[in-house]
């Protein structure tokens, strides 16, 4: 009888950060994730997690973290296969019950009223989380469901011109500089920095 594969021993890879101030970030930073995150998005979120000035908010993610072994059959089909187990550092694995937040949030993610008003609430909790103030918005235009920044000296006058495609965007673009927010995408991840 032939012996059933079995994964590798666990082994660590360790990742130090740039010596260069202007390339490394200590400050606070808010990932979040929802069940729409997967793959590689939930593997950057589980490194994100375990770093101490992260704050992982939102839902838990999808719950398919394995990247996938293909290989051809020979009647020239692709068959591929989840082929790798991750696990946290205390060895608990997050396949198909997802990764939990540090932080939950109850409302679903970007619901349709939302979006009709150019509301995002996930990006509302999560700037205050880092206590970054809010934008002072006006009232939304009817037509477009895009908030138009209140006239105040905090809004910046470089807006775009164009409306921005999502309620997301609609805040980040309402900031000033001095609160500006980074957004990065990785897979329906977000990662947000307030910037000193």
């Amino acid at each position: 009888a032939s012996t059933p594969p079995t994964f590798i021993e666990p082994y660590s890879i360790t990742v130090e950060p740039s010596d260069n101030p202007d390339l490394a970030f200590s400050g606070k930073v808010v990932v979040l994730a929802s069940e729409s995150t997967v793959s590689a998005g939930e593997v950057f979120a589980l490194a994100m997690k375990n770093l101490p000035q992260v704050t992982l908010m939102g839902h838990n993610t999808q719950g398919a973290f394995s990247d996938m072994l293909d290989r051809q059959l020979d009647n020239g089909w692709i068959v591929t296969l989840s082929n790798e187990l991750y696990r946290d550092p205390e060895g608990v694995a997050h396949e198909v019950v997802g990764l939990p937040p540090h932080i939950p949030i109850e409302a679903e993610l970007l619901p349709l009223g939302e979006r009709q008003n150019g509301e995002d609430s996930w990006i509302v909790a999560a700037l205050e989380e880092l206590e970054v103030p809010l934008p002072t918005m006006s009232p939304t235009d009817g037509a477009t469901g895009t908030p138009t920044p209140a006239p105040t000296d905090d809004v910046s006058t470089d807006a775009p011109t164009t409306a921005p495609t999502s309620a997301a965007s609609d805040i980040v673009h309402s900031f000033s500089m001095k609160h500006f927010v980074g957004v990065i995408g990785c897979g329906t991840v977000l990662m947000i920095h307030a910037l000193p």
